[in-house]
């Protein structure tokens, strides 16, 4: 008993385009790229965070005139004071620069976030704000 030699099937001239669509491969590169990229956010978002209410606070101090008015030491103690009441433990009052400027006195901030992310691979993000009290 031989079998059938099948007929050659002609395809629809819309078949032969191929699939359209993602295929595994798109798709699992995809899924990585989502992860790596989430788990970015997640390990910097707070360290941005943390930015926003420093420099919150720094600019802030200008609503005060009496800490303004008390000059350089003042200053420095509110900073102090509002930084610890906010609960910001990454910035130190010595992370702080208090010059006298051509403005008035300037308030500079500039520091580093070392955030680890996976493996041997760490990200280092800085941190710069500047805020003048100018002179009365």
């Amino acid at each position: 008993m031989s079998l059938p030699i099948p007929s050659r099937h002609v395809m629809p001239r819309a078949s032969r385009r191929g699939q359209r669509g993602i295929g595994f491969g798109g798709a699992l590169i995809l899924m990585v790229l989502i992860i790596f990229f989430a788990t970015l956010a997640i390990r910097m978002a707070p360290a941005y965070i943390t930015f926003l209410q420093v420099r919150s606070v720094m600019d802030n101090l200008h609503q005060k005139p009496e800490v303004v008015e008390g000059g350089p030491r003042k200053i420095m103690t509110t900073l102090s004071n509002q930084l610890n009441i906010e609960g910001i433990r990454v910035v130190s009052p010595g992370d702080f620069n208090l010059a006298k400027g051509k403005q008035g006195l300037e308030l500079s901030l500039a520091y580093e976030v070392r955030e680890h992310l996976f493996f041997n691979v760490d990200v280092v993000m800085r941190f710069a704000h500047q805020t003048v009290f100018p002179e009365r």
